[in-house]
């Protein structure tokens, strides 16, 4: 008679501020695929900020950790880690080595903590990433790396709007639903947006020229931005004479409460994600596209590293060279083109949801702790 496999004893030491919450990375990394109800059955989870009391399977260490970590910290972490883990797995999803290596005024990562990624690297049992182009980036460091590539959990998205944004429907159905504030002829402006880390400033500053000639020009389009910095003040000086507006989330804070809030208020006709092209933005992943494509937004994307490789020009999102005048007349392009948008929209949701959700990629977490 056959004996039924025990779970996976599986423990996440997530990198948390502190507050000693999971950051969003960990919450899309880890957090939602291990718990997924497709693989579940097959695993015993637990996270934290501290070691578990009992001994597990695997214990995975997550990119920098704790406030404060030092290199004399992380090798009494590995130290204690072995001899309560089967296998000790370090797990990085953004190329942090190469982060702001020419901009001494960043603090972040420091020579230390950049330091200390190497020793996780070369002392773990394995890496585990997010893209290919960051599994060759550490190679030089271990030779067990295995690439899993972001894959979003479909219930957070479920109720994001399937129908069009106001912008793109017909003038009776804007009446229907506006009453008596709407006025004939006069539909509400398009939206364009923009969201993101305070990390994609720099990003913004690359399409800032071609984004206010393109505001200058197109009276019925307004711009909205999420995140992007942290002095939310900064950014509406450098538009102050535009129809821009920044965003406020009200407190969601937590990655499922920041994805609710998005599924509830953004209603964007369009999006953009410009992006640097550096040994950095090379190896991070193409998210920004999964983000906008479930929440039913056809969005614009600098044709560099992870949108190059993964996005297909004018189905399921616009490529653009990092040049001005190509930003300017996409931009131009999918504001008065409703039918691209359409069919970019749609074709975005149908492809994201159909291989880039955890419904079908979950199993590759399980698999690739199996394996190990």
């Amino acid at each position: 008679m056959a004996t039924e496999t025990p779970p996976l004893r599986v423990h996440l030491l997530y990198e948390h501020n502190a507050d000693q919450q999971p950051h969003g990375c960990s919450v899309i990394r880890w957090l939602r695929p291990l718990r997924h109800p497709s693989i579940a059955a097959a695993l015993e989870v637990t996270a934290g900020v501290a070691l578990p009391a009992t001994p597990v399977d695997i214990l995975i260490i997550e990119r920098l950790w704790a406030p404060h970590f030092t290199l004399a910290k992380a090798r009494q972490l590995m130290q204690a880690a072995r001899q309560i883990a089967g296998r000790c797995l370090y797990t990085l999803d953004d190329n942090l080595l190469d982060l702001h290596l020419d901009q001494n005024w960043q603090s972040y990562p420091s020579d230390e903590e950049r330091n200390i990624i190497r020793y996780l690297a070369r002392e773990a049992d394995a890496l585990i990433v997010s893209t290919p182009a960051l599994a060759a980036r550490m190679a030089g460091f271990n030779a067990q790396i295995h690439v899993l590539p972001n894959a979003l959990d479909e219930g957070l998205f479920a109720d994001a709007a399937a129908a069009p944004p106001d912008a793109d429907l017909p003038a009776a159905t804007h009446a229907a639903q506006a009453g008596a504030s709407w006025q004939a002829g006069k539909p509400q402006k398009r939206r364009l947006g923009y969201m993101g880390t305070p990390t994609h400033f720099a990003d913004l500053m690359l399409v800032y020229e071609p984004l206010r000639a393109f505001l200058h020009d197109d009276a019925q389009t307004e711009l909205q931005i999420l995140g992007i910095s942290q002095n939310p003040e900064q950014i509406q000086a450098l538009f102050a004479d535009l129809p821009v507006r920044v965003l406020d989330t009200q407190g969601a804070v937590s990655y499922e409460a920041f994805v609710a809030w998005c599924v509830d208020h953004l209603r964007w006709d369009f999006a953009i994600a410009p992006l640097e092209d550096n040994p950095f933005t090379r190896c991070k992943s193409d998210i920004k596209f999964l983000d906008y494509a479930l929440l039913g937004i056809p969005g614009i994307y600098s044709q560099v590293g992870p949108y190059a490789h993964s996005i297909r020009h004018e189905s399921t999102g616009l490529l653009v060279h990092n040049q001005p005048d190509a930003w300017q007349t996409a931009l131009h392009r999918l504001a008065t083109d409703a039918a691209l948008r359409t069919h970019i929209r749609t074709q975005a949701h149908a492809e994201v949801k159909a291989q880039r959700t955890l419904q079908t990629q979950a199993s590759q977490w399980l698999n690739t702790l199996k394996a190990l």
